[in-house]
């Protein structure tokens, strides 16, 4: 696997406006504690995932982007309690929002996992599942906006309706 020079590449600008992502990458791994997972420990158990997907490989940018320094340090192995302790599927909270596409990749690991129970689509606990969604499809989407798919673009006005009844608080 090539090298990595992730931290060359985040000052130049490749990830900004993304520190404080990359920095919870390396230290309470929303995210990446899945991606530390890598490949199955046993050798002789097939895998679709590359050994060579390591904590080493998978915290560079971190490392990188953050060198230990005074106030900030990324430690040796992720905070996973810190996750943890926020609860699995069943993690809710007023004004927390889960948009998922059901084609993600990622989706097994959400709330709106097969796996997961079921829950409400509210105002103050939206929970939207975009058929045919993929991950980020909501907000990396098509400029203009006019040109995103119409179910692209109902998403974006119930976001927009959602989130102006929390700023106004009429949610109650």
């Amino acid at each position: 696997m090539a090298s990595m020079d992730m931290a060359g590449l985040y000052r130049v600008g490749v990830f900004y406006g993304n520190a404080d992502y990359i920095l919870s990458l390396g230290r309470e791994p929303l995210i990446y504690g899945l991606n530390i997972q890598g490949a199955p420990p046993n050798k002789a158990h097939p895998t679709i995932v590359s050994r060579r997907l390591t904590l080493e490989y998978t915290s560079a940018i971190c490392r990188q982007a953050f060198p230990p320094g005074t106030h900030i340090a990324v430690p040796e192995w992720p905070n996973v309690t810190v996750v943890n302790a926020l609860g699995d599927y069943g993690l809710a909270a007023d004004r927390l929002a889960y948009i998922d596409g059901d084609e993600d990749p990622w989706l097994p690991a959400t709330p709106h996992s097969p796996h997961a129970p079921e829950r409400d689509d509210t105002l103050v606990r939206p929970f939207k599942l975009i058929r045919t969604g993929v991950h980020h499809h909501d907000e990396n989407g098509v400029e203009p906006r006019s040109m995103e798919p119409a179910h692209i673009q109902a998403i974006h006005r119930q976001e927009i309706e959602f989130v102006g009844a929390w700023l106004k608080g009429t949610t109650d």
